[in-house]
């Protein structure tokens, strides 16, 4: 008996016209709160898969594949594909179409409430997405945490987000999502994307970004829960001088005046600094600092 073939081949969903069909059919709006802005732009499409430059060896995660717009580009491309889809209704209809590929994994789930470290434990070697705005960077900030981090991230997100991760310091939009991710990954905005790409239309732009995990000789900070609790408590001050942020930093110890004024000279670091002219290796070396007086 020959197999049917897959709805997703069957149907244009780089055509805005197709996708409120199809989520007509589905009595489905799109919900502003998840994020449900899908990609209908053919050429974007074809960027995001040069970027992520899928091989036969790799294992994919997608995460809010949605109609499969991505997705069917990605199954003929890969290994195997898990996709974590939140919507009951978009995944009941994704399981549908690929009910005759065994390469395929389709998990109804919220991405935010699953355990990356079992997902990646697959085997997973790439992350390619058009990523709902809603969980882009709180996902992005969990990923470059996890021991078997993918080793390259290509996704959709908002601009802002994509300024954001790819700041320098003296940058206005400098911060965590700035520092953490390049600990592990080395990070590049690939392509503006209009929102005229999307339907529906959102009021914002969009970005490409591609991540590319760094090789093991890269710096990093001896105490990495130190580290995280160093800079999280820097940037909720952002505005103050490092001296002062360091006197309140409730760390291992809690360090004098003096002791600031010391660690920071050792760095060569002026006091009156802030946070976000300092940068990722100025970080990881203030980290090691402090956490030396701790071990006396």
């Amino acid at each position: 008996m020959q197999e049917a073939e897959p709805l997703e081949a069957q149907v244009n969903l780089n055509s805005p016209a197709q996708v409120r069909t199809i989520l007509n059919e589905l009595e489905l709006r799109p919900s502003k709160a998840l994020g449900q802005n899908f990609l209908v732009d053919g050429n974007v499409l074809e960027i995001l898969m040069r970027h992520a430059d899928v091989g036969e060896q790799d294992v994919v995660l997608e995460v809010g594949p949605g109609l499969g717009t991505v997705t069917h580009e990605l199954v003929e491309r890969c290994k195997r594909l898990v996709a974590v889809e939140k919507d009951r209704r978009l995944f009941s209809r994704l399981r549908q179409e690929y009910r005759y590929r065994d390469s395929v994994e389709i998990i109804n789930a919220d991405i935010m409430r699953l355990f990356l470290d079992e997902l990646f434990a697959k085997g997973v070697t790439k992350v390619v997405a058009n990523l709902p705005y809603c969980v882009a960077s709180r996902f992005l900030m969990n990923l470059w945490q996890e021991q078997n981090a993918p080793e390259k991230v290509v996704v959709t997100i908002q601009k802002e987000v994509a300024e954001r991760l790819v700041a320098e310091p003296g940058n206005g939009q400098y911060g965590l999502l700035s520092i953490w991710p390049k600990l592990v990954y080395d990070v590049e905005i690939a392509k503006l994307v209009s929102p005229t790409c999307f339907w529906p239309i959102p009021e914002i732009e969009s970005a490409i970004i591609v991540m590319t995990r760094k090789s093991d000789a890269r710096p990093m900070p001896a105490d990495m829960d130190n580290f995280k609790a160093l800079t999280r408590h820097a940037f909720q001050h952002r505005r103050k001088q490092m001296c002062n942020i360091l006197q309140r930093f409730k760390g291992a110890v809690v360090l004098t005046k003096d002791e600031c004024v010391s660690i920071l000279g050792d760095l060569k670091l002026e006091c009156c600094v802030r946070p976000a002219n300092l940068a990722l290796g100025d970080w990881c070396r203030l980290s090691d600092k402090c956490a030396e007086f701790s071990e006396r």
